[in-house]
């Protein structure tokens, strides 16, 4: 199962697996890849399904319409999360050309090990902020040999980047919106401002409330009901559906400012969430969103319009105004 192995240069093989081997320099073309976190397979999906041997974890039912033609992969699993690995014996069984591997955390000498240890070749691709993802996809394209559908998706992340940056610019005189993001069922777990989980508040031009050193790679500090109300921020982007179904029956936060006005709102999570968990390409559709929020001016029109282009040209689906705007307007917002 590891006859496609002997084919690679010796020199890439005998690579100490603690030195960080980069996906840009490979010296081969891979053509069977394994990601070995949800940002990762994301990619490949995006570049092309055909080059995913297995899955992090089964697809859920809103996910089936948008990956439907990767579902009767193995599920293999993955590093991500707080302590979880891949099943490393049917990992050997599907016997990938490549592994490829997010270096979060510097955890890519750790990965890298277990992986020499099944004779399987890895390498790293940086995609920690939003930056990272043109050459990304530029680098995947080059190393699967699909230069062009790679060029295509690196343009257009480029295009996007630089419109939400004119965006950002343009409002950069006034007051910047003030923005809580709440994680978890009780909303009072969140992200300090510069972590790459929190990222796209910045970027789309508003302000982190939760300004804090961060204590660990895996983020969701813990606040309290007064934290909170201390920052009353203008604006509060919700990750959990649950939370957000409780905050404004909840009277701890009737005082807040946003929920007094309605400032609240659910992130899109279809197919994957558009803002982080996993912080994958879909943050570049999330930071159209945020703005649009951040910034109401901007016409509802013009944002489906260029969303139902992003779905079309990434996911290859073409969709209708409404359902881009069930993507961006969930249900249990519309019933509040």
């Amino acid at each position: 199962m590891f006859q496609r192995l002997f084919l690679l240069p010796l020199l890439f093989l005998q690579l100490a697996a603690s030195e960080m081997k980069e996906c840009s320099g490979l010296p081969f073309v891979a053509k069977h890849i394994y990601g070995a976190s949800p940002p990762v397979n994301y990619l490949l999906y995006a570049v092309d399904p055909s080059l995913l041997v297995g899955l992090n974890f089964p697809l859920r039912r809103h996910e089936e319409a948008y990956f439907g033609d990767v579902s009767g992969l193995p599920v293999i699993g993955g590093w991500f999360g707080q302590g979880r690995t891949p099943n490393l014996e049917m990992l050997a069984a599907v016997a990938p050309d490549l592994t490829i591997t997010w270096n979060y955390r510097g955890d890519f000498g750790r990965i890298a090990k277990t992986l020499d240890g099944l004779g399987l070749v890895s390498c790293a691709l940086p995609i920690d902020r939003l930056d990272d993802y043109p050459e990304a996809f530029r680098t995947l394209g080059k190393i699967t040999q699909k230069e062009a559908r790679g060029q295509a998706l690196a343009d257009d992340f480029e295009r996007r980047l630089q419109a939400a940056e004119a965006v950002r610019l343009k409002h950069s005189g006034k007051k910047a919106p003030r923005v809580y993001y709440a994680e978890g069922p009780d909303g009072l777990k969140t992200e300090c401002s510069g972590s790459v989980h929190a990222e796209l508040i910045e970027r789309a031009g508003g302000e982190n409330v939760h300004r804090c050193s961060i204590t660990g790679g895996f983020g969701m500090e813990q606040i309290t009901v007064e934290q909170l109300l201390l920052y009353d921020p203008d604006l509060i982007i919700v990750f959990d559906p649950s939370f957000y179904k409780k905050i404004f029956g909840d009277e701890r936060f009737s005082r807040l400012k946003a929920v007094k006005e309605g400032k609240v709102y659910p992130i899109p999570r279809s197919p994957v969430n558009w803002f982080d968990r996993p912080p994958s390409f879909m943050r570049i559709a999330g930071l159209e969103w945020l703005q649009h929020r951040l910034w109401p001016e901007a016409t509802d029109g013009a944002l489906v319009q260029s969303l139902k282009g992003f779905f079309e040209l990434y996911f290859k689906r073409k969709m209708s105004p409404d359902e881009i705007r069930l993507l961006l307007y969930p249900r249990q917002e519309e019933k509040r």
